[in-house]
């Protein structure tokens, strides 16, 4: 089953991306403003784009965007994870239960809890990840 770490060799890596060291001032991002930024890039066109927005050694806010009816299969994160829709509607099965979030809605999975995601109509959601720390780089 794929994992999805913040060192994935096969995640694209925008040069917009921000790391963040700790004791830096606080950061704050307008999602509207970079939902539409991803709604541009090249990825869009295949159905599913991503944006890391934050990324620590340890906790990483990843803003992912899916076309209608388009999938994320089945793999799993080392991490504990909070995945909130912030547009449409997207539906997600873990832990052998089917999971119904439209927008407003949010998720929470324990570490490696294998689960997919499903599009119900054109949609954006927040993948926050805090790993633990012995994975953190």
């Amino acid at each position: 089953m794929p994992s999805e770490t913040n060192d994935s060799k096969s995640e694209h890596r925008s040069h917009e991306e921000r790391s963040v060291i700790v004791g830096n001032p606080p950061i704050e991002f307008e999602i509207k403003k970079e939902l539409d930024e991803l709604h541009r890039s090249p990825e869009w066109a295949t159905g599913l784009a991503r944006k890391v927005l934050i990324r620590y050694p340890d906790f990483q806010i990843t803003l992912r965007a899916m076309k209608t009816n388009t999938r994320i299969p089945e793999h799993h994160n080392l991490g504990r994870i909070c995945v909130q829709t912030v547009l449409g509607h997207i539906r997600m099965h873990a832990g052998g239960k089917l999971f119904d979030l439209p927008r407003g809605k949010a998720l929470i999975l324990d570490r490696a809890v294998t689960h997919d995601v499903g599009a119900v109509e054109e949609s954006a959601f927040l993948l926050t990840v805090a790993l633990p720390q012995n994975s953190a780089s």
